[in-house]
């Protein structure tokens, strides 16, 4: 029997875009090696095919090396314009980032007090840039949806950075040392415009940004959807945890440890079950370990702890936080419409004898 030509038509139409959809092999330990087996080329590779593509990384692959660009800071060592699940297998990517200070010799201190790059008090070894760009700068990045799992990334200047109408997906994801030794500036993880943000299971420490931190946080973004479960955050200094803008925003089992506090403008913010420990009582509390609810936002803390110290303010010591200089900012603030709404949770403050 004669089909015609319409049937051809119709077996063209139902191909789905995942039939074009390829895995690739990451097995080299340098990031930028050319051809099969390198990280660069594998994204490079999956950029350039249609459909939602699979790296895998060989089982504890330890990767380093310059993986592309190095230049401005809209710039990323690694470019994600398509739909991509990267799945780390336990692998590690160790970035360049080294600095020493030149009057005692130790390398790489988490709190240098100023920016070791703009500092005479401290010799740039090398840096590597932002990881992860995640779509295209002043691009429509709607329907690019990126999964990173099972991976671990240390010494680099930035984790990601997630373009407008773009998302991206942390799950068993490690990030230690992440500090911008390019502009001292940027935040360890910044969704831009609409883009969502998930970490799950995702542990961090020893970040830095080194640069005066109002009102930006380690983790920070506008307008989208940031979900958190199952994480924890320790030791990294100079701002918020998180800050985010016009969108919300769901914490969950999730613990911040001498980490900082919660910077909110617009939107809802639910927490639960969740943790909230102060810098050691050997260091003044910091107006970024506080919560702050503004611009018509809620904050809504369900079965959470949250545990504070009492700070020498002027006047005399109570709760709060130093903004600038003797400035205080109460560590629970809400204003302009907002609301900070307590449910079954626990807040213990501790004195300094």
């Amino acid at each position: 029997m004669n089909k015609g030509p319409y049937s051809v038509v119709l077996t063209l139409l139902l191909i789905s875009p995942s039939a074009w959809s390829d895995t690739y092999q990451v097995t080299l330990p340098n990031c930028g090696d050319p051809g099969s087996g390198g990280l660069a080329y594998a994204i490079q590779q999956a950029n350039d095919n249609p459909g939602t593509d699979t790296i895998e990384i060989a089982a504890g692959l330890t990767i380093s090396g310059s993986c592309g660009p190095q230049g401005g800071l809209n710039e990323s060592a690694l470019e994600i314009t398509e739909s991509l699940v990267i799945q780390g297998n336990s692998g590690l990517f160790h970035g360049a980032n080294a600095y020493i200070n030149a009057s005692t010799g130790n390398t790489n201190q988490i709190d240098p007090g100023s920016c070791p790059s703009r500092s005479s008090n401290f010799l740039v070894i090398d840096y590597s840039p932002s990881l992860f760009m995640i779509g295209q700068f002043d691009s429509d990045n709607t329907g690019i949806d990126v999964t990173i799992e099972d991976f671990s990334v240390d010494s680099v200047s930035q984790l990601a950075s997630v373009r407008d109408g773009a998302k991206l997906t942390l799950r068993n994801v490690n990030a230690t040392d992440v500090r911008d030794l390019q502009a001292c500036t940027r935040s360890v993880i910044e969704a831009f415009g609409d883009a969502d943000l998930v970490l799950e299971n995702v542990y961090m420490k020893g970040l830095n940004t080194f640069d005066d931190p109002r009102p930006v946080g380690h983790i920070q973004g506008v307008s989208g959807k940031l979900e958190i479960y199952d994480s924890e955050f320790y030791t990294s200094l100079g701002r918020y945890a998180i800050s985010w803008k016009d969108g919300d925003v769901d914490i969950v089992s999730s613990a911040f440890t001498s980490f900082g506090g919660l910077f909110f403008l617009g939107g809802n913010m639910k927490v639960v079950n969740s943790l909230f420990l102060p810098a050691p009582l050997s260091r003044d509390l910091s107006f970024t370990d506080g919560v702050s609810a503004l611009a018509n936002s809620e904050i809504e803390l369900t079965a959470s702890t949250f545990v504070y110290s009492v700070n020498e303010c002027k006047p005399p010591p109570s709760l709060e936080c130093v903004y600038n200089t003797d400035v205080p900012t109460p560590t629970f603030r809400s204003g302009n419409g907002s609301a900070i709404v307590f449910n079954q949770s626990v807040l213990h403050v501790q004195t300094i004898s």
